[in-house]
C-alpha cells in the first residue's frame, strides 16, 4: 500500500516534492530562482534555456507576471543518489510526474504554460 501525504498548496515562493524511488521535484518563483548562485550560469534556473536536461536535472520552466518573474521546476535524484541522468534518464512516468508538477504550480502562481521537456 503506498502512502502519500500532502500539504496545502498555496502560492509559496518555493515548493517541493519527493517521489517514492528517489526523485525530488521542486519549483521556484521570484527571488528564490533569480536570488540563486545559480543564476550567475543563466535565467532559467542557472541554465540558459528553458527546457532541458543535463547530467543531475532536469527542468522546465515558466514565464510569470511582475515579481515572480520565471518559474522554475525541475526533477533531480534525491542528495546521496548516484543517479545520473545521463546514463539512468527519467522514465516516462517521471517526465510526466515533472510536467504535471510544472504545469499545476504554474497555474496556481498565474504563469503561462511551462516548456515542453526536449524529447
Amino acid at each position: 500500500m503506498k502512502t502519500v501525504r500532502e500539504t496545502a498548496a498555496g502560492t509559496s515562493p518555493a515548493e517541493e516534492c519527493l517521489l517514492v524511488g528517489g526523485l525530488q521535484l521542486a519549483a521556484a518563483y521570484g527571488p528564490f530562482n533569480d536570488a540563486s548562485q545559480a543564476v550567475v550560469n543563466g535565467k532559467y534556473g542557472g541554465h540558459d534555456t528553458p527546457s532541458g536536461v543535463d547530467r543531475s536535472t532536469a527542468w522546465t520552466s515558466a514565464t510569470c507576471q511582475g515579481a515572480l518573474g520565471i518559474g522554475y521546476y525541475h526533477a533531480s535524484p534525491v542528495e546521496g543518489s548516484d543517479r545520473k541522468f545521463s546514463s539512468d534518464p527519467l522514465t516516462k512516468e517521471e517526465r510526466a510526474d515533472l510536467e504535471h508538477f510544472a504545469e499545476q504550480s504554474a497555474a496556481r502562481h498565474g504563469c503561462g504554460a511551462p516548456a515542453a521537456l526536449p524529447s
